[in-house]
């Protein structure tokens, strides 16, 4: 046994080891409850802006599915595939080839982690339809849909619409094309204002 822990904290499997521990141990924290279920699973915001010098590289961790699925899932993939091809290619290959020095370290880790990464990329694939889910209601998808003045009265100037789903309704702010609607009519959203954030509404024919 004391052996293969040896293996284990030899050469690039160190760091492998390392990653997985802390993994393991951010679960087991999160499973009793001494950690926060956001604690460190931040969002990232890899959509990119088209003319921004970072967008290449923001689509490039996307096509990873970095951001795509919760940090800290891809991490807890990325590091047991890590640390299960480490020691694979360990006993395989690397503990005859090995010889203490960062050259032999760097050498098998960035071909682990390079491997790692793509496997990640393809193991994480399937679980995009489960995290990255697009949101049911749009400002595009509403647009030709009807809704219910909830306010007194909806005008060019302010107004608010209810929009029915299978759950809560949706609370728009709304203004109309013409003239003004009284609470309870029936409305049709016939545009969206993305600068005041605003759905534009007709009475419904």
């Amino acid at each position: 046994m004391n052996e293969y822990l040896q293996h284990c904290v030899t050469g690039a499997n160190l760091p492998a080891t390392l990653l997985l521990g802390l993994v393991v141990g951010y679960w087991l924290l999160l499973l009793v409850g001494a950690l926060d279920l956001e604690f460190l699973d931040f969002d990232l915001d890899l959509d990119g802006q088209p003319d921004s010098p970072l967008s290449v590289g923001f689509l490039g961790l996307r096509f990873l599915n970095l951001g795509r699925v919760p940090l800290m899932v891809w991490v807890s993939v990325f590091a047991a595939i890590l640390w299960v091809l480490s020691m694979f290619f360990w006993f395989l290959w690397d503990e005859a080839q090995y010889e203490p020095g960062w050259w032999h370290i760097s050498q098998f880790l960035l071909r682990n982690v390079a491997l790692s990464v793509v496997l990640t990329k393809l193991a994480t694939q399937p679980l995009i339809h489960v995290f990255d889910q697009p949101p049911e209601y749009t400002a595009e998808s509403l647009i030709g849909k009807y809704c219910e003045v909830s306010t007194w009265e909806a005008t060019s100037e302010s107004g608010q619409a209810r929009f029915q789903t299978d759950g809560a309704p949706l609370l728009l702010d709304v203004r109309t094309v013409a003239g003004t609607l009284a609470k309870g009519d029936r409305a049709e959203i016939v545009d969206y204002d993305h600068e005041s954030r605003t759905y534009l509404i007709s009475k419904a024919n």
